[in-house]
């Protein structure tokens, strides 16, 4: 037995406007049409059913709906009782243009580009170069912040819809608290939204993810094929977001419980903090000054990588005759090891996310993408037997 698949809209009429009731449903039915995922052979609420749920007038329901037949919007069955969405509806919804595709970035651009890590404007750029390839806008969601006024706040949401026919997410400040902004466009689920860089919070986001677990594997791999055996593991204690959580926040228990799969990690060798504290150079000072503890340092983020690499300097341990050293997410003038993002690519698959929903007429939830993370080996790392040699 075929299950009836029913569009179920909300109306909401205002009684005092000059507007008709009719004219005013017809109007709340095609643009909840023309703005949610809806398929073909999607029925129809009856009049009654409609009249019914929203204490309505059925001559008037019926006038809406005779509209909305009128525009070809709405089509009967061969028994004349049952209203499906038209085909032809559906077709000319696929070839509307779109308006433009929102990039919500974590913060202001002013505070990115102030930052010394522009590694999000990379993303930013895989949006807007293919969003022009295919002739279609972009642009950066002003987010206002939970302390604005209240009428600020309402006259952003009137302004900033009407501009979206897509969103996509790039994370959330640690600084700025956008919550009721955030709140607001992830109740529009008719607006395609994508997160890059993190799983999905809510069933209707398409998402770019990326295979972190496939990535740190073959980190642990690559140095265990070299001979080392024994580990240290030095990153930064991130904090929870309380919506868009990256998944960095993954990175170093991944990497500890890799580590741990194949050898010894004991404590001592572990860091987690902050890591420009007198407390982690204090760590990074013991574990180096005995070079029978560790042959091999992986670091979770940029800035850990770089302290490994002024303290060995300071204590004379040559990398990588004496020490290996893998960071994480580096740029590409370092010549250190390191497990680079896609940045640029993550960019382009979320944009293309939303065109292939928009072409096959799906959700953006059902394309969710995930991305492999590229290790490059650079100079800072070597066999350990060539550091005992060295040694």
């Amino acid at each position: 037995m075929i299950k009836k698949v029913y569009f179920e809209p909300e109306i909401r009429v205002d009684n005092t406007s000059s507007i008709p009731l009719h004219r005013q449903i017809s109007d709340i039915l095609q643009n909840a049409l023309e703005h949610n995922h809806v398929e073909a052979g999607m029925r129809f609420p009856s009049i009654l059913t409609m009249a019914k749920k929203y204490g309505l007038n059925r001559d008037t329901v019926r006038k809406a709906y005779n509209t909305l037949e009128m525009k070809n919007i709405l089509e009967r069955d061969q028994t004349g009782r049952n209203l499906f969405i038209s085909s032809s509806f559906l077709e000319g919804k696929s070839r509307k243009p779109l308006t433009a595709i929102g990039i919500a970035l974590p913060d202001t651009l002013l505070s990115v580009l102030n930052s010394s890590s522009q590694l999000p404007l990379r993303i930013v750029a895989g949006i807007m170069d293919t969003a022009s390839l295919h002739g279609i806008a972009s642009m950066i969601v002003p987010l206002p912040q939970d302390n604005q006024e209240s009428c600020a706040f309402e006259q952003w949401k009137q302004d900033i819809l009407p501009m979206l026919s897509g969103l996509i997410y790039l994370g959330e400040s640690r600084e700025n608290s956008h919550n009721k902004a955030f709140d607001f466009l992830l109740s529009r689920k008719d607006l395609p939204q994508v997160f890059i860089g993190g799983e999905a919070f809510q069933e209707h986001l398409g998402t770019v993810e990326l295979d972190q677990e496939g990535a740190i594997r073959s980190v642990v791999d690559s140095l265990a094929e070299l001979g080392h055996r024994k580990f240290a593991l030095f990153g930064a204690d991130i904090p929870r977001r309380q919506k868009f959580q990256l998944q960095n926040i993954d990175r170093f228990p991944l990497f500890e419980k890799e580590i741990r799969r194949h050898f010894s990690l004991p404590e001592e060798n572990i860091f987690c903090g902050k890591y420009d504290s007198a407390e982690a150079r204090t760590w990074l000072t013991g574990l180096l000054q005995e070079p029978q503890k560790v042959s091999a340092v992986i670091c979770t983020g940029a800035y850990e990588a770089r302290m490994v690499m002024e303290t060995a300097s300071s204590l004379g341990r040559k990398i990588p005759e004496d020490l290996s050293l893998v960071g994480y997410d580096l740029g590409t003038t370092e010549k250190i090891a390191t497990l680079r993002y896609p940045y640029y690519q993550m960019g382009q698959c979320a944009f293309e996310i939303i065109m292939e929903a928009r072409k096959k007429n799906l959700h953006v939830a059902s394309l969710r993408k995930r991305l492999p993370l590229s290790l490059f080996m650079n100079n800072s790392i070597a066999p350990y037997k060539k550091q005992l040699k060295k040694g």
